[in-house]
């Protein structure tokens, strides 16, 4: 199956374009082709595959468009669709996003999620105006292969719309915002649940309003309300426990026993002068808060928090600190309540010439998006939410060669955002590696060296990583020819126990024929043997051709 990946780019100022005497065509494609092998494994990609791809900008006259596309093929494990288009031009104060864009309202409505549709911004004077129509995907779609296997749960068509009007500038504003989410069961075909997995229609609304003014330069303050009602499934039937009416909500939203009512929040004000400032902060986020708008957010919370920052000696030495109470359970829905203080705290430090000191540390996080995290064999959507470490790195250059040394140690506490609530638990992950590197200008030549660890626990297990990595480059016919060979071992154990051990080694080329042609090639082996689990190994490559012009 080939399927079609069609993005252009950037907004685009028309106000800007100047007048061309003929058409013109600039920019690059390339075409290549990846190779897969695998012993002891079920197949993780297709044998063979293929993609043509290009960024291109057209010229003439008024007509200016930057667009970039991608053929490729799917045979691939997941069976999800490439095809995304997208454009954003802008004249003046209006902004117009056709296909596949972004667009942002405030912290807790829309906030980082991807649509498919046509939206608009328009700011002519004081006036704010933003509004979107389009689909969004359900990341919970896409499932843990520990539990289901790597793939895709069949869902509901998802469709947004929302719009934001306000008033004011950049800096003074004040803005009211709408947000309407369905799951359409019409939309897609649902399948069989998958090993018990399934998705229910979910519908969400969010009002909202955010404002924030600024005065004598130095002050601000601002903040934002919104409330949302969020109904995991809309084919229950019945009101909520505890209400006979719903009012003007039932005109945009289906309401029955799995809909929740919620608030969340922020309030801030401070100052920001040269070398110092100082800033206070007020946030809520009732129970069950969600808003499909948003990847995740940590609902149930109350904190009180104040912030500082300040530089010495010509910002040799700068401190960021931000402290404060934090609480739960906020209905008195749990039996036990939280209280804790929370605190942030950042110190960098320049003290000699190349010598870079950097030290953090963080017990909560305000983040609205998820991330990933590699176990063994497996990977897990996470959300940090506590965080230190300590970074070092020293470098001596000159005109012929450079050498630098390295260290690094952090430690992450993780929220498991996987649905299967059986496993739904913290994550610990230490991660320490210490290396040097070399490079000799003349010769064309790098070296790098390093130890690794890396420390999980999960489920009450110890996994343990350690081991070593090197990189080796060098250039050839001045830097016409480019080779990079990577080799990377490391032992595995839980607990007192090893358990195996992964060998990863790769070899990356690159040969520039002329200033417009290029040929490049990327070959890895991997091989994975386990006393748990089955022996594999993998062999994978690609090859490709790039044009400029």
């Amino acid at each position: 199956m080939v399927t079609v990946s069609l993005e252009v780019g950037n907004a685009q100022n028309i106000e800007t374009i100047k007048v061309a005497s003929k058409p013109g065509l600039s920019g690059g494609v390339n075409l290549g082709g990846q190779f897969y092998s695998a012993n002891g494994i079920t197949n993780r990609r297709s044998p063979f595959s293929y993609n043509f791809s290009g960024n291109l900008r057209f010229k003439w006259g008024l007509l200016n468009v930057p667009l970039s596309f991608s053929f490729r093929d799917q045979n691939l494990s997941f069976n999800a669709r490439f095809n995304k288009f997208g454009i954003s031009p802008y004249y003046k104060w209006a902004k117009l996003h056709i296909g596949h864009r972004s667009m942002r309202f405030s912290n807790y409505s829309l906030n980082g999620k991807n649509f498919f549709g046509v939206g608009t911004e328009l700011t002519p004077g004081k006036l704010r105006f933003s509004a979107f129509y389009g689909q969004i995907r359900n990341h919970l779609a896409q499932r843990d292969e520990r539990i289901v296997g790597g793939t895709l749960v069949p869902t509901f068509r998802r469709r947004a719309y929302g719009a934001k009007i306000g008033i004011g500038s950049r800096t003074n504003y004040i803005d009211f915002i709408f947000l309407n989410i369905k799951d359409l069961e019409n939309g897609e075909v649902r399948e069989e649940p998958i090993q018990g997995v399934q998705l229910d229609p979910a519908e969400n609304l969010v009002l909202g309003t955010q404002w924030q003014t600024s005065f004598l330069k130095r002050f601000r303050f601002g903040g934002t309300i919104n409330f949302s009602s969020f109904t995991e499934n809309a084919n229950l039937r019945g009101l909520p426990i505890g209400r006979s009416s719903t009012g003007i909500l039932k005109n945009f939203i289906t309401i029955n026993p799995s809909t929740r009512f919620s608030l969340a929040g922020e309030l801030n004000a401070g100052f920001n002068l040269r070398s110092f400032g100082m800033g206070l902060q007020y946030r809520r986020v009732e129970p069950n808060y969600r808003s499909l708008g948003m990847t995740f957010i940590q609902a149930d919370v109350e904190s009180y928090t104040a912030m500082t920052n300040f530089s010495f000696f010509k910002r040799k030495i700068s401190f960021y600190l931000r402290g404060g109470f934090e609480r739960n359970n906020l209905r008195n829905l749990d039996y036990l309540g939280r209280q804790r203080l929370i605190g942030a705290a950042r110190l960098t430090l320049l003290p000699v010439k190349g010598l870079h000191i950097g030290v953090h540390y963080s017990n909560y996080q305000y983040e609205s998006v998820d991330g990933l995290v590699e176990i063994t064999d497996t990977l897990r959507q996470v959300a940090v939410n506590s965080s230190m470490g300590l970074n070092v790195n020293y470098t001596i250059r000159s005109a012929e060669k450079s050498f630098g040394i390295y260290a690094s140690l952090h430690r992450n506490i993780s929220m498991d955002l996987s649905p299967i609530l059986t496993i739904a638990q913290d994550i610990v992950t230490l991660n320490g590696n210490v290396g040097v590197r070399w490079d000799w200008k003349q010769l064309g030549l790098g070296v790098r060296p390093a130890l690794i660890y890396t420390k999980i626990q999960l489920e009450g297990i110890n996994r343990t990583n350690l081991g070593a990595s090197a990189r080796l480059s060098k250039d050839f016919m001045q830097e016409r020819f480019e080779a990079a060979l990577q080799l990377r071992w490391s032992g595995i154990r839980e607990e007192t126990l090893r358990i195996g051990h992964v060998f990863l080694s790769g070899l990356n080329i690159r040969y520039q024929l002329s200033n417009a042609h290029q040929i490049a090639g990327i070959f890895s082996y991997m091989d994975r043997s386990s006393s748990v689990r089955p022996d594999f190994n993998e062999f994978r490559s690609s090859i490709s051709y790039g044009l400029k012009f």
